[in-house]
């Protein structure tokens, strides 16, 4: 992210960077509207969305209708100015989707892993993508694995051995010269739900995935939040008062799967532990054990813990392909579009 201090031509970066911010919330708005919601001065505004006309990032609607004066003009942001390449990894295959701006689905494959090199495989799939799409147009590439991602590097990532401490990351970014985000599958699936319920008002939100293992994704304040070695969110290691001692969660899980009542005592006394501490709008779960009917009696369990309310809304379903690319489209959408930072 390049920081600035009042390079004019950076500024003007900043000015039209906002203005695509405020497009994308607000379509169909004018230049004195998206002038005064950014809170610039007319001249300066109209500039920044004349250039983004004339570079086809924006695109002119046609006049609104009068309400007593000259009528003026609307814009909205060219949606296919730009193309996001997302590939979900898991359950051995590649999961790979072309999206533009607006979100929208271009293309899809899904492809499946062979025995050997993982790197060279991805590499295929992703050339093959690019083939079939306007390459020039792919802005960056977001890939979600089965492993954690610190900083550049990714580990515990049993699936894929090979990927242990390898910097992913860098290596796309030298082979394709554009934006690379890799995250974590949990971490993506996460913004995905968070950002197709963003109606519901949910600022704070816990994405709980119980299948094989358990993962978590914590969204605070509308904001991912990773914790400082990307822990937060690792409720296996948690222990909670039904568990044997020394076992962790996820053992005491296990050893219960066949007995649903119990695995909905015991996701209560997870929950109810979470949210004393983050108080989640909504938790989203994802599992194997439960079914979307049980979420009524999740919820009947919890209230013994805590009172009815402060009890989030609670929906168990599964989460397809989609929900995955659709959180990696946000992180490259947020990537791609927040270049410049201001301070002071």
């Amino acid at each position: 992210m390049e920081k600035i201090s009042g390079n004019p031509a950076i500024l003007k970066k900043v000015n039209k960077d906002l203005i695509k911010e405020t497009l994308k919330e607000f379509p169909k708005s004018t230049k004195p509207q998206l002038a005064q919601k950014v809170g610039l001065s007319l001249a300066p505004g109209n500039k920044a969305v004349e250039e983004l006309v004339e570079s086809g990032e924006a695109r002119c609607l046609g006049y609104i209708d009068s309400t007593g004066g000259r009528r003026a003009k609307c814009y909205k942001l060219n949606e296919n100015f730009e193309l996001i390449l997302a590939v979900f990894i898991q359950s051995g295959h590649y999961c790979c989707s072309v999206l533009n701006m607006d979100g929208k689905e271009i293309s899809g494959t899904v492809h499946q892993h062979e025995e050997g090199d993982w790197t060279q495989e991805l590499y295929a799939v992703i050339d093959k993508a690019l083939a079939g799409c306007e390459r020039e147009k792919v802005s960056s590439i977001g890939v979600a694995v089965p492993g954690s991602v610190n900083g550049d590097k990714i580990s515990n990532i049993p699936t894929i051995p090979q990927w242990e401490g390898f910097a992913l990351k860098s290596e796309l970014e030298k082979r394709y010269g554009m934006t690379v985000v890799v995250e974590n599958d949990i971490n993506a699936a996460t913004l995905g739900i968070h950002d197709k319920y963003t109606d519901s008002g949910a600022k704070n939100m816990l994405f709980l995935h119980i299948k094989q293992g358990i993962g978590a994704g914590v969204i605070i304040n509308s904001k991912l939040h990773k914790g400082r070695h990307n822990f937060a969110g690792e409720l296996s290691y948690m222990r909670i008062p039904s568990g044997a001692e020394g076992e962790t969660l996820e053992g005491t899980l296990h050893g219960l799967c066949t007995n649903r009542e119990a695995v909905i005592e015991l996701v209560a006394e997870l929950l109810a532990n979470v949210i004393c501490v983050i108080e989640p709008d909504l938790i989203a779960i994802d599992t194997c054990y439960l079914s979307e009917a049980d979420a009524g009696q999740l919820k009947t369990v919890l209230s013994r813990y805590i009172s009815k309310e402060y009890l989030p809304q609670i929906f168990i379903r599964p989460v397809q392909d989609a929900i995955y690319i659709r959180g990696l489209f946000v992180l490259c959408e947020h990537k791609t579009q927040n270049s410049v930072e201001l301070y002071q």
